[in-house]
């Protein structure tokens, strides 16, 4: 997901040894434009709010403060996706510029399919998470992600999604702004307020998925509409055929892998031709050193008992095929089933 250090890892040992004056001094630098406002605000001196800055306990804590500031703010951006797609649909279908009904149409289309590939890595991941439970039988209960939480924090959290800011969140509830700094960089609490935050994920991917074809109607007759500048078709005819060599290449693909259990299963080569498998060899080859688009952004890491196996991604047909194959395996070759991929990376 592009906000991987959103849920950063809580520094330990602070949040305690402040005193009440140095909270109020980060609270004050928080909402302050400069170090002499924010020591007014608190009837101190910037000279000693510049000297506690220096410290290296009052510099976590502000820093802590300042990364809880920009998590609730791109959480509380996140919160406006449905009402935005809803927006972005209007415009691809009554937008009075025709480069306006374009981008809008490309920018639900293009988070369908960003929508597909996060679906199928959340259900690895959920998984995982239950392969995990079951080998935990018999140990004590965690306290992680699904924990039952004091009311106190489930209203810290349903405020946060709510308030224009962190201290508007801890009035609502009501608690101090300090505790609240503390709870986020506490990792439990963290998981809980992500999986707040992200339950808006879904409704909003409903509406892009509801209006893709649309999308791709909009796209396709702006291509072809000749009373509209030629540098907006052109742009529509780019995303039109954009995709058509990656289907090419997946059609190859596909109609390959059809051929490979055969061979599998006789277990020598000779059994469909020597020549046959060396031609089948060369286009498999060939597809991977041109790696189409469809290898997409999203690498999977594969494991056994804890330890890096592998890595895949999802191939045309919906099955995950080796990048970095483990021992016994081949670049290409189709993920056996009970493989499950258990961690995303950068392609």
């Amino acid at each position: 997901m592009g906000t991987r250090d959103l849920w950063y890892a809580p520094m330990t040992g602070h949040g305690t040894q402040l005193g009440p004056k140095k909270r109020e001094a980060i609270e004050a630098l928080i909402r302050s434009d400069t170090v002499e406002e924010a020591a007014r605000a608190i009837g101190t001196t910037a000279q000693t709010l510049g000297r506690w800055q220096k410290e290296s306990q009052f510099d976590a804590e502000y820093r802590a403060a300042r990364r809880a500031g920009c998590r609730h703010a791109t959480v509380r951006k996140a919160q406006g996706a449905p009402a935005a797609l809803r927006s972005t649909a209007q415009i691809m279908y009554k937008g009075k510029r025709p480069a306006d009904r374009l981008k809008a149409a490309q920018d639900i289309f293009r988070l369908a399919q960003e929508a597909v590939e996060f679906y199928d890595l959340a259900a690895a991941v959920t998984e995982t998470e239950r392969v995990f439970k079951a080998s935990q039988k018999g140990r004590p209960p965690m306290t992680g992600h699904g924990a039952k939480f004091p009311r106190k924090k489930e209203q810290a959290i349903a405020a946060l999604l709510l308030e224009r800011s962190i201290p508007e969140a801890a009035r609502a509830v009501p608690i101090g702004v300090t505790t609240i700094y503390q709870w986020l960089q506490d990792p439990v609490f963290c998981a809980a307020y992500a999986a707040a935050a992200t339950a808006v994920f879904g409704p909003a991917m409903m509406i892009a998925h509801h209006r893709m074809d649309d999308a791709i109607t909009t796209i396709r007759n702006l291509s072809v509409d000749l009373t509209i500048p030629e540098s907006i078709r052109l742009q529509a005819n780019r995303c039109v055929t954009d995709g058509l060599m990656d289907l090419v290449q997946a059609d190859v693909v596909s109609r390959v892998s059809a051929m490979e259990p055969a061979e599998a299963d006789a277990g020598e080569p000779q059994s469909m031709g020597r020549r046959l498998h060396q031609q089948l060899e060369r286009i498999k080859t060939s597809c991977q050193t041109t790696k189409p688009a469809w290898l997409g952004r999203m690498i999977l890491v594969h494991s056994v008992d804890g330890r890096p196996a592998g890595s895949s991604v999802k191939g045309p047909d919906g099955r995950h095929l080796w990048v970095v194959p483990p021992e016994g395996c081949k670049k290409g070759d189709p993920v056996e089933e009970h493989q499950d991929p258990v961690q995303e990376s950068a392609a």
